[in-house]
């Protein structure tokens, strides 16, 4: 419990650092924060959802919604392995060009 303060503070800079400022774009950047910073796997809805209020942001409401739309943009997708289980979800590699150019914007 004591490491969520920092967890949202981390996330929250994330988000302000690379200017996303939409919920696509925030959930996209939740994804990868979950993955890279953090390195879990399985992100359940549930702690995509703590990873927002950590950070004092609404989260998304139906997060399969934006998974769907960004895994439709080619933006995110899921291992074979897992078949179309969106808690695997990955940043492709245009996801994370996406990232990169609201960072520089």
């Amino acid at each position: 419990e004591a490491g969520l303060p920092e967890r949202g503070s981390a996330f929250r800079a994330l988000l302000e650092n690379c200017a996303l400022s939409r919920k696509p774009d925030q959930v996209l950047g939740a994804i990868h924060y979950l993955r890279d910073v953090e390195g879990i796997e399985d992100s359940p809805p549930r702690i995509v959802n703590e990873l927002f209020t950590d950070a004092g942001i609404d989260p998304p409401g139906n997060l399969s919604l934006y998974l769907n739309r960004l895994k439709e943009r080619g933006l995110l997708m899921v291992p074979l392995e897992y078949g179309d289980k969106n808690r695997y979800s990955l940043l492709t590699d245009a996801g994370r060009a996406h990232l990169d150019k609201q960072s520089t914007s």
